[in-house]
């Protein structure tokens, strides 16, 4: 056992019940309530909040049946979408309390935080608080945060007090924590591995800490032993940064049924362009290369690219370049089932560059432009302030949105 209390420093991050969360973030109306998110056709439950949980409502549970039961349950459809724009916004936060981060899902992460009390002048208690404040005044959701010297007692730690809690254990406070933890409390003790260890009368971590090393080797073999040794404090698994620039971004949509509808196609395409320019401001990159996309009923590819004169990130540059890609390729009366727009050659945004014809004064207002953009949308979500090509798109918002291709009046000037 180490006998100083931070031989190494790990927050694991998880967020509270992150579909209902992200979708309580932007309907706050929401909050308190019995909320069940479902996929597309609506048949199970793929999340629920916390009241729900202590009702007994579990993961994959019919809708139908949890509706008997439970009459004031209000059930939303699920939005990838805007939840790994969430997910992408709180990774990015965490990115800026440390350099060492590592996505272990869509909700979750590892953070390496040793030698950083010194830089923040808190503990690192107080520097998880900070954390998971910042996350939810920012984002809207919670997170509860575990704060201890391996990467598995941390996971551990952040399920104590969830939700929207911190627990910390430091070096000097795993003998006394580790009696409270069930064998069952250990990530990568599954279910055929829990009954094992207590046929061995193996129940509470303390009581498989007290084993030789022998013993859990013969028991569990070398991944037995890896978590031995981290229940003990020791940190056997590393935070691996798992941040690396993107080398094209991409963003597609699919049709159904498919369509020849040229300004139907334009929205989405616009769409998609929007959202890989978001993709830009958060990886802070910019690109020199725009290719549009399209899929015909044949499964037939079209591809298309544009280079750029200057790395860029700019809307209205990346929109002319578009433009004319389509004017010049699109392939008239094609039937399209998928259509995506890519971002390629990208590297750091270092500032503004400029060709040798360029008015100077309307480059960096459009770049000011853009910044407020951003801003708007990492405040009030993505679809706060869009370009008016992309308004009549069919909403996220329920199934009695009307389907712009179904719809007379949709028209969008291109």
């Amino acid at each position: 056992m180490p006998h100083l209390s931070w031989p190494n420093a790990i927050i694991h991050c998880d967020a509270d019940a992150f579909y209902v969360g992200c979708e309580i973030s932007r309907h706050p109306e929401l909050r308190g309530k019995p909320v069940v998110v479902t996929g597309k056709l609506g048949g199970i439950v793929l999340a629920k909040s916390y009241d729900l949980k202590a009702r007994g409502v579990k993961t994959g549970q019919p809708i139908w049946e949890i509706k008997k039961q439970h009459s004031d349950i209000i059930v939303l459809n699920t939005d990838f979408e805007f939840y790994n724009d969430l997910s992408a916004k709180m990774f990015a936060i965490l990115r800026q309390w440390s350099p060492d981060v590592e996505v272990y899902s869509v909700d979750e992460a590892f953070i390496d935080i040793k030698g950083f009390r010194r830089l923040y002048k808190k503990d690192y208690g107080q520097i998880a608080y900070a954390i998971k404040e910042q996350i939810k005044q920012q984002l809207g959701i919670t997170v509860s945060v575990g704060v201890s010297t391996s990467k598995t007692l941390a996971k551990m730690a952040a399920e104590v007090n969830k939700p929207d809690g911190v627990t910390v254990i430091s070096a000097k406070q795993i003998q006394e924590w580790l009696p409270k933890f069930h064998v069952s409390d250990v990530p990568g003790f599954g279910r055929n591995t829990v009954p094992l260890l207590e046929k061995f009368g193996i129940h509470t971590c303390a009581d498989f800490v007290n084993l030789t090393q022998d013993t859990v080797k013969s028991i569990l073999h070398r991944p037995g032993v890896d978590l031995w040794r981290e229940l003990q404090g020791e940190q056997v698994h590393s935070v691996e940064n798992s941040f690396a620039p993107n080398k094209i971004i991409t963003r597609t949509s699919s049709f159904e049924p498919i369509t020849t509808n040229q300004k139907f196609l334009w929205a989405h395409t616009i769409r998609q362009l929007e959202r890989a320019i978001e993709a830009l401001h958060y990886d802070h990159q910019l690109t020199r290369e725009i290719s549009l996309y399209l899929r015909d009923k044949a499964f037939n590819r079209y591809d298309w690219k544009y280079e750029l004169s200057v790395p860029t990130k700019s809307f209205s540059i990346l929109l002319d370049a578009l433009k004319k890609i389509w004017r010049e390729h699109f392939p008239t009366g094609a039937l399209i089932r998928s259509s995506g727009v890519t971002l390629s050659r990208l590297s750091f945004n270092a500032g503004l560059q400029l060709t040798l014809f360029e008015d100077p004064g309307l480059i960096i207002r459009k770049d000011e432009l853009e910044k407020s953009k951003h801003h708007i949308k990492e405040k009030f979500g993505n679809l706060a302030i869009r370009s008016a090509s992309s308004l009549r798109l069919k909403q996220r918002l329920g199934p009695n949105k009307k389907n712009p291709l179904k719809t007379k009046a949709f028209n969008v000037e291109w």
